[in-house]
């Protein structure tokens, strides 16, 4: 189970990767342990509840691997006629982390995305998908995702999405240091409602596959994600304050979509 203290570790490690103003890492500091220690996480104590955190956090989700593509295209660009990156070690991180993250297997070793996997989870779980679910297939369509947001995402969600979506835009350095600080590690590896004897089955409602999900998150977070990003930062935004910045601004985006969060779970019984 991560702690305060471990989530206080992780950081730590990140920012002694670079060298932003002191001024910069305090504020980045303590955005970073209100997002990852928001009192939402202690409410989530009945599957209710669970459901409606889980419908708001699915955007986090889906735009997460907005992220991640733009930090592939820096890192292990697709130019035809191709040309070699500039550093294997890290295009080969980046794909890696893209491998599991786009088409990683689920628990019966077929290929699926962390987001479809996390769909199934909603549903086991009782959650509505119908939102995340239009936007996604809208998308898809060729709608631009303004207006697929205008039409579907919760307003706390669309917020929360614009900034990834701009963060995505911006320069290697920025993107990458969004990525490190306002993503996996954000999310406790346990809720009080999984820790309970009772899964839900007696409701018809089957937690398991959210479970799977958190196990399966964590695990790629602390055996491949967490030390190549480090990595990443160090190289591309260590000496970048912009990327400072863009990390600051991705946790803020953060701490405001738990605190859409907090207010609903709060109102679900």
């Amino acid at each position: 189970m991560r702690t305060v203290e471990d989530a206080l570790e992780i950081v730590e490690t990140a920012l002694s990767r670079t060298r932003w103003e002191a001024a910069l890492c305090a504020e980045i500091r303590s955005a970073y342990h209100a997002a990852a220690t928001h009192s939402l996480f202690d409410q989530l104590t009945s599957t209710d509840r669970l459901a409606v955190f889980m419908s708001k956090h699915v955007w986090a989700v889906w735009d997460c691997m907005s992220l991640i593509k733009s930090v592939q295209a820096s890192l292990a660009p697709m130019t035809l006629p191709w040309t070699p990156p500039v550093d294997p070690t890290l295009a080969r991180f980046i794909n890696e982390i893209v491998l599991e993250e786009e088409s990683g297997c689920n628990m019966d070793g077929r290929p699926i995305s962390h987001f479809e996997y996390y769909l199934h989870a909603m549903r086991q779980a009782g959650a509505d998908t119908q939102r995340i679910e239009g936007f996604v297939g809208s998308l898809i369509t060729g709608t631009p995702a303004e207006v697929c947001l205008g039409n579907y995402a919760p307003p706390a969600a669309a917020r929360f999405v614009r900034v990834t979506l701009k963060l995505a835009s911006s320069s290697p350095a920025e993107c990458i240091a969004a990525f490190a600080f306002g993503r996996g590690q954000l999310i406790p590896d346990s809720f009080p409602i999984l820790s309970e004897h009772s899964s839900g089955a007696s409701l018809g409602i089957d937690l398991n596959p959210f479970r799977n999900h958190l196990l399966r998150h964590i695990k790629f977070e602390d055996e491949v994600n967490g030390p190549a990003t480090l990595q990443m930062l160090e190289a591309w935004a260590g000496d970048d304050p912009k990327a400072g910045y863009a990390a600051l601004h991705a946790l803020q985006a953060r701490i405001d979509l738990w605190d859409h969060a907090l207010s609903a779970v709060s109102g679900t019984s």
